[in-house]
């Protein structure tokens, strides 16, 4: 099962982005992003229960698979000696 989340066509506010199910060429809609992290298992065994999507892939702009609320923290060591002193 692959899942992707997307921004719905009408909507702008990134709140608004959901979760669904990849089928072959076509997606089938299954819940908002927030929905899916407040119940993880459930939306899963929603989700292979799914077997034809409605929306074609190549319609839908792409969102990052992550709450609205959450932080996202990243490191970087930009050069060997700086590797070396961690």
């Amino acid at each position: 099962m692959r899942l992707v989340a997307y921004r719905p066509a009408d909507q702008a506010n990134p709140k608004n982005n959901a979760l669904g199910v990849v089928i072959g060429d076509m997606v089938a809609p299954l819940t908002s992003i927030d929905a899916f992290y407040a119940d993880v298992d459930g939306w899963l065994a929603k989700a292979a229960a799914i077997t034809e999507g409605s929306l074609p892939v190549a319609g839908l702009t792409l969102a990052p698979p992550v709450p609205c609320d959450a932080r996202i923290l990243c490191a970087a060591i930009n050069y060997v000696k700086h590797g070396a002193e961690s």
